[in-house]
């Protein structure tokens, strides 16, 4: 495994990656929210959002997990690049950004500011702290 990990917020590449695109954020009354593994994050809009969507399921790496929020009974879609996750003894990790939606009527819909604080949080329960060769990093734990 690489010790060179990139975040620059775009869930196509980020990760253990030497890619050096830069990235501008957009915003909307609703967001779509890309979320990193190191804490980082962005708001952008459907559009964008469409695209990583698209882009992830032509190169055929995408590869998700649901967040629940049990008192609200919003569901939250995680969508990554599955060709960066990795598997270790103690599970299935990612490093990289991510692509957050919510899930309501079958569909994908933007978050309001309320519910990205909220995916956040409940983000951050799924993070392990990992060491390769010294080196320690923020991975999400997938199972």
């Amino acid at each position: 495994m690489s010790k060179h990990i990139e975040i620059r917020l775009d869930p196509l590449t980020d990760g253990f990656t030497e890619n050096k695109a830069a990235v501008d954020a957009i915003r909307a009354d609703r967001h779509a929210l890309i979320i990193a593994t190191n804490g980082d994050f962005r708001l952008t809009d459907i559009r964008e959002a469409d695209n990583i969507l698209r882009e992830l399921a032509a190169s055929e790496c995408s590869g998700s997990i649901i967040l629940e929020d049990v008192p609200d009974g919003i569901d939250f879609l995680v969508i990554f690049n599955d060709h960066k996750a990795f598997d270790l003894e103690e599970g299935r990790f990612f490093v990289g950004s991510m692509l957050v939606l919510k899930m309501e009527d079958r569909r994908l819909h933007g978050l309001t500011d309320e519910e990205v604080y909220k995916v956040k949080d409940m983000m951050d329960g799924r993070m392990a702290t990992l060491v390769d060769e010294g080196d320690t990093f923020s991975a999400l734990t997938l199972f």
